[in-house]
């Protein structure tokens, strides 16, 4: 009877060690689930973030149409803070519905390493990651060079250089830069490269056009008031013209000599890549495992960026205006709005990128706000008409939408 028994305790035995391997495999996986709760999302999530982050951008300075922005400063710091704003309540979602990454231990053995990986060590902290948060003050950097570029080289040839750095060097970021930089993070993968290279080359074509298109004059309207504060004569920022909100300068100033437009064409330029890599910390990060895998985790960080940045340069230019700055309270509700929606377009776009990448998110929802922008100028505030005007629209939207559905196919099944 003893080898029955022996050949039972075995079986037992066997059977006990491969339940406890199954348990341990399965710990493993939920704690890697932990770690990175989300891989990329769907492709036709994708797709709806581009579209949403498309239609935020696009429409985000349309609160502010009608009111005078003066030299920008105050306008900008008010939409900083609508962000911020934007921000706290996201925070406080993801709060109240962890979408985000928590430490919940329902496998039991979490590591150090899950704790330092996770974007929120329990239901009542948020973690701050730093290199995101530099991210966000990169953009601010960026927004506030509009400034003294618009002033050097006028707003046409400022958004011309920003804005074809900008989607060129956030293109680039995903298909090569990123990994050079950061070897531990990989290239992005596309089924079609080439169909990716031309997409991109008729964006740019298409940015291009866009600066064809001459806004035609509007009357002012009672909402373009003067500010609070006027600066005494000389007490300018950067020797800055007072802009309406069409960008148009009021003063007609003389044309700046070539250094100056020089710096200005170098400062677009600048202002482009800091456009252009605001994504690059977040991305890094979830691609080398060293954060949260959710993108919604590193909205807040990056957020904060914008608007400690924001506020610091604000601060400088009170200085500098002698702590009279051009100020106007009727804009802060409009500001306050137009950065919320801001908020909401950059956030899908941290979702897109995630989504389908950098490469076929970047050039896409870089490209299609001019279109929409241009749409609310026809249809809406009739300041673009003619048949010049018309047949550049055209010809920018057409190439625009060839180049994009080339992006999106690029892509195809590589994961």
């Amino acid at each position: 009877g003893a080898a029955p028994v022996h050949g039972g305790t075995c079986a037992c035995r066997l059977a006990v060690s491969r339940l406890r391997l199954h348990g341990e495999a399965a710990g493993s996986e939920a704690r890697a689930a932990v770690r990175r709760p989300g891989s990329a999302l769907a492709a036709s999530a994708g797709s709806f973030t581009q579209v949403i982050a498309i239609l935020g951008f696009g429409s985000n300075m349309v609160p502010v149409k009608r009111f005078e922005t003066g030299d920008g400063m105050f306008y900008q710091w008010v939409m900083c803070t609508g962000i911020f704003i934007y921000g706290v309540l996201l925070q406080i979602i993801l709060f109240a519905h962890p979408l985000g990454t928590t430490l919940t231990d329902r496998a039991g053995g979490i590591s150090p390493a899950d704790i330092h990986a996770a974007a929120k060590p329990d239901a009542f902290s948020v973690k701050l990651y730093p290199s995101v948060f530099l991210g966000g003050a990169l953009w601010a950097t960026g927004n506030m060079m509009a400034v003294p570029v618009i002033n050097a080289i006028g707003l046409g040839m400022g958004l011309l250089l920003w804005g074809c750095t900008n989607m060129l060097f956030g293109w680039a970021s995903g298909r090569f830069l990123n990994h050079a930089l950061f070897p531990s993070v990989p290239a992005d993968a596309l089924q079609t490269e080439w169909l990716n290279d031309v997409g991109v080359a008729l964006v740019l074509v298409s940015l291009v056009l866009y600066t064809r298109i001459s806004p035609a004059e509007i009357e002012p309207t009672p909402e373009r008031i003067r500010p609070v504060s006027e600066a005494a004569p000389g007490n300018v920022l950067l020797a800055m013209p007072a802009f309406d909100s069409d960008g148009e300068d009021l003063g007609k100033p003389a044309r700046p000599p070539p250094a100056t437009r020089l710096l200005g064409m170098g400062l677009a330029m600048l202002s482009g890549v800091f456009y252009g890599s605001n994504f690059t910390p977040s991305t890094v990060l979830i691609a080398s495992q060293h954060g949260s895998s959710n993108p919604l985790d590193y909205v807040f960080s990056h957020f904060t960026g914008i608007f400690c940045a924001s506020t610091l340069y604000f601060w400088a230019y009170c200085v500098l205006m002698r702590a009279a700055p051009r100020v106007y309270p009727r804009l802060i509700l409009p500001g306050v709005l137009s950065g919320v929606m801001w908020a909401v377009a950059q956030t899908c776009w941290f979702l897109a990128n995630n989504a389908v990448s950098l490469s076929v998110a970047f050039p896409i929802v870089a490209s299609g706000p001019g279109a929409v922008g241009a749409l609310w100028g026809i249809f809406v505030f009739g300041e673009i008409r003619g048949r010049r005007n018309y047949l550049w629209l055209g010809t920018a939207i057409s190439l625009s939408a060839v180049g994009c559905t080339f992006i999106s196919i690029s892509k195809g099944d590589a994961r």
